[in-house]
């Protein structure tokens, strides 16, 4: 299987270099896998789309909840759509 390519969509790669190292790492690594048709534990396909398409990785850490947004619809791309902290 061919590794797809990810496309980051408006400020998502921009918001996500703001995550705090740890959250950050493991979201990149957790889109590698997805890149190589694979699924990361913090895998939730997010409800009210079409079967798994659109899925989130959720990070709990000191500073707060951080998530990444995703979808892998489209063959041979995966786009990252959102990259945000949680506000409480």
């Amino acid at each position: 299987m061919d590794r797809k390519e990810l496309f980051w969509v408006a400020s998502s790669q921009k918001d996500l270099s703001k995550f705090p190292k740890k959250e950050k790492d493991e979201a990149l690594f957790g889109l590698g896998l997805a890149q190589e048709g694979e699924t990361y534990h913090r895998f939730k396909p997010l409800q009210g789309f079409s079967g798994a398409s659109v899925i989130e990785l959720k990070f709990n850490a000191r500073e707060g909840t951080f998530r990444v947004v995703y979808t892998v619809k489209f063959k041979g791309v995966i786009y990252v759509l959102h990259a945000f902290q949680k506000k409480v």
